[in-house]
Order: structure tokens, then sequence, then C-alpha cells
């Protein structure tokens, strides 16, 4: 395709480019990559966050949460609420090579129901290289 046939959408998510009118899209994102120069193991985007009004898709607002791996290994990502109970697994033994790596979290619990406002923490577990915490504020 030529640079005349493409269209370039700014979006909430990233910048979205298609070019066949809209049948299959890519989304560029601009992030941090983790781990490395100083910067943390993982992160999550964009906090505080509100889920009606931010990167919504199909109704739901969701919520990345960015890490990296520096081998094959498998991941388990885990969301607690403020005093550390469960409120959802998001990932369990996910497969993944060596990189950096997103996984999305709806903001919903484990019975589909959309989290109240506050401060929540998320896990993620790498085997055989360690748990690394962070947290996600949610506004709406």
């Amino acid at each position: 395709s030529t640079d005349e046939s493409r269209l370039w959408v700014g979006t909430t998510d990233g910048l979205a480019t298609t070019a066949d009118n809209g049948l299959n899209w890519h989304v560029y994102r601009k992030t941090i990559t983790t781990g490395q120069s100083g910067e943390p193991r993982t992160y999550a985007f964009p906090t505080p966050f509100s889920p009606s009004r931010m990167n919504n898709l199909g109704g739901d607002g969701f919520v990345r949460i960015q890490y990296n791996t520096t081998e094959a290994t498998s991941i388990t990502l885990k969301v607690h609420d403020f005093a550390m109970e469960l409120i959802k697994t998001v990932v369990t033994d996910q497969e993944r090579p060596a990189g950096d790596f997103s996984e999305v979290w709806d903001c919903r619990n484990g019975r589909n129901e959309l989290v109240a406002n506050g401060v929540y923490f998320y896990s993620v577990d790498i085997a055989g290289d360690g748990t690394y915490w962070g947290k996600i504020m949610i506004i709406d």
C-alpha cells in the first residue's frame, strides 16, 4: 500500500493504522523497556485509570501491565485489593520467551464484576526469577 491509502488514527491505546479500509489494524504503543537502564521490571498504564472512560474496547476499559523476562519461562499475573486479598488471577502459567510483554486486566474481579474505586496491587510471578509487584489506582 502507499501512504495515500493508509489511514492513521490516534487512540487512547496508541497510534493505529490500516491499509485495507479498517479490516486489519496495527496499533503502535510507546512503552518503556522494563528491567533495563534502571527501569523497574514491571509497571501498569494508564494509572490512575477510569474503566468507563479510558482504553475502552467493547464496552470494557482495561489496564496494561508491562513486564519483562530474561529467559524462556512462565508467568502468573494476579491482582489484589488494598487488603491484599486476591481479586483475580489474570494469567496462569503463561509461557513466555525472553523479552518485553504486556497483559491486559479489564478491571473486573473473579465474578466478572467491575471493581470499586481504590488502589489495587498486582504481582507478576516469573518462574525461576521472582515475583514483581506494582500498583494500579482505579478512579471512575
